[in-house]
């Protein structure tokens, strides 16, 4: 992430000529905006979105948010239990048949304090990770492993708690996870693809 600040921003003389400097020296591959007085002043992608196919970035480039969803499955764990469905202090085997570790709670995923194996740090992820997986195929792979620590003693960042707390969500709600994401957050909230 690149920040500039100038006073006003988008009045300083050459102000996208500085920014299409930054980006060609930092390499940088993506797409900004920038807003002031909710006017677009800056829409524009730099370098390619797909090397393999030629494809630029531009201004409606879609990206995959990778971790960024982590917070719309923590947004929603936390709604489900405003909504009296669930308690963050449950352990994981109330939501999920057959978790064979009863001391883990949802809290303690939603903070990677559960001890659970990072899936995506297991060998053979790079090689099988384009490979389409059901979620309970994903969380076959890592379920019966042994806990790295005694949950709540530490932290270790984990997609393998994240993945269980999607489950949760389908779980408890009876909707797939995109389903529930998009009518209790995204359309809620006016977000999307625009």
């Amino acid at each position: 992430m690149v920040v500039i600040q100038e006073e006003p921003v988008v009045q300083s003389l050459g102000f996208e000529q500085k920014v299409d400097k930054i980006m060609e020296e930092n390499m940088f591959s993506g797409s900004i905006l920038l807003v002031e007085d909710n006017k677009v002043k800056i829409a524009k992608g730099y370098n390619m979105a797909n090397s393999e196919t030629m494809q630029l970035n531009g201004p409606d480039t879609v990206f995959q948010i990778g971790s960024l969803t982590k917070a719309f499955t923590a947004a929603a764990i936390m709604q489900l239990q405003e909504m009296g469905k669930l308690n963050i202090n449950d352990s994981v085997q109330k939501y999920i048949e057959d978790y064979p570790y009863e001391n883990v709670t949802l809290y303690q995923l939603l903070t990677h304090t559960a001890g659970i194996p990072n899936l995506t740090a297991f060998p053979d992820f790079i090689s099988t990770m384009d490979i389409p997986v059901s979620v309970s195929e994903n969380i076959a792979k890592f379920l019966n492993k042994p806990l790295e620590f005694e949950p709540g003693s530490q932290f270790a960042y984990s997609n393998s708690g994240y993945i269980l707390l999607g489950a949760v969500i389908e779980n408890v709600s009876g909707q797939s996870y995109s389903q529930f994401i998009e009518d209790h957050i995204m359309s809620p909230l006016g977000m999307g693809n625009k």
